[in-house]
């Protein structure tokens, strides 16, 4: 292939070659009608060469075709090209190739332009270039007539600098001389033509095998994915039941004596079918793939046979709360069918019916229809999605994100369903809309001329498998015990297991497990119960709200479960804040290195594969409630040293406090001082001339020692208020939340910085209702100070600070906005962390807004910093009205 060049096509051209046959299409007219005139007499070489007289000097027989199939116009032509094919290049530039070189219509058998036009479209499709065998291709001759033309065919995509094909290059070499030189001599033509033949039939055979091999790379692809979602589902579908037999009688050989009764007789019972079941399915499936499934047809009273597996299922739809209905009237007459082959139909439908339908019910119904008989099993439960309906008889495909009973299934029910179906020579199909529910029909053709008639016998005797019924009925009402978890008799503790005991400290540890299989979860619950306290929930979701109402010590969670899986339920114990740190097991049937390593890249912090031993499992979770109280400790003592910092920052604050009341206390007290002076003076002055002042009147003076007097009790009453304003703020909260004003904790802080305004700052309040507040009003009193001295610190000039409080809605909201410069967009994420400061060396601690911060936490609050539309900083606390009645 070639990167786009300057063709003759693309050379610039001042005006149109006089009689050029213009093309349909713009592209075309371009090419033709653009041809400049050249002049080759005398033409001497130019400083640039002209690439378009290079190329129709070039000997080589050359075209250069348009991409625009399947016209396929012709744009430049080398003369070697046009002396091959007798044409010039007014004839045929602009013009279709194929239009101006057809098939010789006097050869029935020419396929030279067929061949050519797939050529040119392989080059189209996969950009590259595509070489063809010998071609007898006939050319008009001069005289109009076809001549016997053979050509070695060679298609080059010239592409543009964006990958696109916009020229491609047809080159051909006349080998018509080498065909038909056979016609020296008899042996030598046979040979030559047997070589056309055979290059011809091996260029055919080779096109053939390559479609067929991207046919087969295509299906391999498909049937490898496939493959990958069936190991995955039957993985967990082996895997799970084998943890229940394994588990158990691994339990019971450690005891003495070995015994096996009750509960764990019954749950090895119940998965051992199950196992028999699967493996029954897998071998029906594989036998009907090989072509040696042994169906014997017999004419059967289909309604009886119907009507007894669908009332099987009456007591559990009953226990389920859901209604069943089964009508199957006699038929005029018995249809030919494999009994037991119809009785997996029938039972896998009704199933697979109870399994998606949560309230409603389903109908079974059976009907005659003159040249068939068909089967309705129609449920009202959540549906199928609509474009997923053409694959819901596909092996191994499962609807994802099904709503049903239970996770489990390995997507074989409905295949297998289809295939014997197929097997009676009917059919099956299915009508649904998600969340309204399913009809399943079944329809099977009357009479026995369409079946194998060496399958077919006098009569067989239509007996139900009674193992196979009571599998299916154990295994859904097993769905239906797995969605009600409710509170019962302690479990059978198992006793002498090969574990180590639990520590003392994680024997206190409280367990939440998450499965959707019963049988699964009442057996970790057995294995849990004797050391932990154990809640056992069926599904992520439930699990999900158990955890966020009362989080757990360890979450055990099965990977796969309808709605919220493990992996989901694990990312979102990871988002919330009152989950976050809980320690997290997945159990996965998923086996091998890689799938332990996917499922710890997870976030999970351990990954147990099924089957494992009861020991492996006491062990983990030892081992992490273990992990998670060093944790606890660890935080805890972090937590201590917090509060020293706490502490360290109150007393760095504490000279703050105490110039704050140097400053405010000295002021009045001086000007008490400076006014009781006055009066001292006064009164020593009336003592010394009380006799010539009674002479006069003692109004004047007396009047001014009373005034100076008044003057210096409001003096001391702003002392008396100061400090009483000082108690308020360092009032101890005794570890309990108490009423406190707003506007009483937002005036103590002011009065305590009044110096720092220096009457460079003015400060605006709004307080709203309501004012009194639960709260732990020292740390509230705290946080307050802490965002106003930052306030305070940001604006270097004049400027303004304004606050505001007030209810909203069920949360109290106190904002404090100042005009400074506010906090760049970098480090506003880390404003929070401890020890970060803008602030030199020495004149900051980083502690304020990290102290702060922890406690709005405290109270269940929030604070958030944003940029004020001032411009500086807007600080917002919000806070619950509803406190909880034992707060952290």
């Amino acid at each position: 292939m070639f990167r786009r060049r300057r063709l003759p096509c693309d050379a610039g051209r001042n005006k149109p070659r006089p009689g050029a046959k213009r093309g349909p299409g713009k592209q075309e007219r371009a090419a033709v009608e653009n041809r400049p005139r050249v002049d080759y007499r005398g033409s001497m070489p130019s400083r640039e060469p002209d690439f378009r007289v290079l190329f129709e000097a070039s000997p080589d027989v050359l075209l250069v075709l348009l991409p625009d199939a399947p016209r396929f116009t012709m744009v430049a032509a080398t003369e070697a090209r046009l002396a091959a094919t007798h044409t010039t290049r007014e004839a045929t530039l602009g013009r279709g190739l194929f239009e101006f070189f057809p098939d010789n219509p006097d050869d029935a058998g020419a396929d030279g332009t067929s061949n050519l036009r797939a050529s040119l479209e392989r080059v189209i499709a996969t950009r590259a270039a595509d070489t063809m065998a010998v071609q007898k291709y006939d050319i008009r001759g001069p005289d109009g007539t076809f001549q016997k033309k053979y050509w070695s065919p060679k298609n080059v995509p010239v592409l543009s600098d964006e990958g696109a094909v916009i020229y491609i290059l047809h080159r051909v070499e006349d080998v018509t001389d080498v065909v038909e030189a056979s016609e020296l001599g008899k042996e030598l033509r046979d040979r030559t033509k047997q070589a056309e033949r055979d290059v011809i039939a091996r260029s055919r055979e080779l096109h053939e095998a390559l479609q067929g091999l991207r046919d087969a790379n295509a299906k391999l692809g498909e049937l490898d994915v496939a493959k990958t979602a069936f190991f995955g589902n039957v993985s967990h579908e082996f895997r799970t039941p084998l943890t229940l037999i394994l588990g158990p009688v691994e339990n019971a050989l450690a005891r003495d004596p070995s015994t096996l009764e009750g509960e764990e007789l019954a749950s090895v019972h119940r998965n051992a079918l199950r196992l028999l079941r699967l493996v029954n399915s897998l071998l029906d499936f594989s036998r009907i793939e090989a072509g040696r499934m042994d169906l014997r047809f017999a004419a059967t009273d289909l309604s009886t046979l119907t009507a007894g597996l669908g009332g099987a299922f009456q007591s559990l739809f009953d226990d389920a709360g859901l209604r069943l209905s089964v009508n199957c009237p006699p038929l005029p007459e018995p249809v030919y069918v494999d009994p037991a082959q119809w009785e997996k139909i029938v039972l896998n439908l009704v199933s697979n019916a109870f399994k998606f339908t949560f309230e409603g019910g389903v109908d079974v119904a059976l009907s005659w229809h003159g040249d068939h008989v068909e089967l309705h099993v129609r449920d009202t439960g959540t549906g199928i999605p609509e474009h997923e309906l053409p694959r819901v008889f596909e092996r191994f495909h499962r609807v994802q994100g099904a709503e049903g009973r239970s996770y489990e299934g390995s997507g074989i029910g409905l295949s297998l369903v289809s295939e014997l179906a197929r097997l009676h020579g009917g059919t099956v199909r299915v009508e649904s809309a998600a969340g309204r529910g399913s009809t399943f029909i079944v329809s099977l053709p009357v009479g026995k001329s369409h079946l194998p008639q060496d399958r077919v016998a006098a009569s067989l005797e239509p007996v139900v498998s009674d193992q196979a019924l009571r599998g299916q009925l154990l295994e859904a009402k097993r769905w239906l015990r797995a969605q009600t978890v409710a509170p019962s008799t302690p479990p059978p503790r198992l006793q002498r297991l090969s574990s180590p005991p639990p520590s003392p400290s994680a024997s206190r540890g409280r367990i939440l497990v998450a499965d959707d299989n019963s049988d699964m979860r009442e057996y970790i619950e057995r294995l849990l119960a004797p050391h932990w306290a154990v809640e056992v929930v069926p599904d992520g979701r439930a699990a999900l709200e158990a955890a966020r109402e009362r989080p757990p010590d360890l979450v055990l969670s099965d990977m796969m479960m309808p709605g919220l899986d493990g992996v989901s339920l694990l990312n979102e114990l990871r988002a919330d804040e009152r989950t976050n740190t809980v320690p997290v097991i997945l159990i996965s049937a998923r086996a091998g290195e890689e799938a332990r390593l996917e499922g710890l890249e997870t976030g999970a912090d351990d990954y147990l594969i099924k089957p494992f031993a009861a020991r492996e499992l006491l062990t983990r979770v030892n081992t992490h409630l273990e992990m998670a109280r060093v944790r606890r400790n660890a935080y805890d003592q972090l937590a201590a040293a917090q509060a020293q910092l706490v502490q360290s920052a109150k007393m760095a604050s504490l000279g703050q406090l105490v110039a704050g009341i140097a400053h405010e206390i000295n002021n009045p007290l001086a000007f008490a001082l400076s006014h009781l002076a006055t009066v001292e003076r006064s009164l020593a002055d009336v003592e010394s001339k009380l006799e010539a002042e009674i002479a006069r009147g003692p109004q004047a003076t007396w009047q001014r020692a009373r005034t100076r007097a008044e003057e210096m009790r409001g003096g001391l009453q702003r002392i008396q208020e100061l400090v009483l304003k000082l108690r308020t703020f360092s009032r101890l909260d005794e570890g309990e939340r108490k009423a406190a004003s707003v506007r009483d904790s937002v005036g103590s802080a002011l009065t305590i910085l009044n110096h720092r305004l220096e009457g460079r700052i003015h400060v605006t309040t709004r307080f709203g209702e309501p004012d009194v507040i639960q709260c732990y009003a020292g740390l509230l009193n705290q946080a307050i100070m802490n965002l106003l001295t930052n306030a305070i610190d940001a604006i270097e000039g004049p400027g303004t600070v304004h606050i505001s409080s007030g209810a909203e809605g069920d949360w109290y909201v106190i904002s404090i906005e100042d005009s400074g410069p506010g906090i760049p967009d970098d480090i506003r994420e880390q404003v929070f962390n401890p020890f970060f400061t803008t602030k030199p060396v020495g004149e900051g601690t980083g502690l304020g807004l990290s102290i702060t911060y922890s406690i709005i936490k405290k109270h269940g609050g929030t604070i958030e910093l944003e940029r004020a539309d001032s411009g500086g900083t807007l600080a917002t606390i919000t806070l619950p009205l509803r406190t909880p009645e034992s707060p952290d």
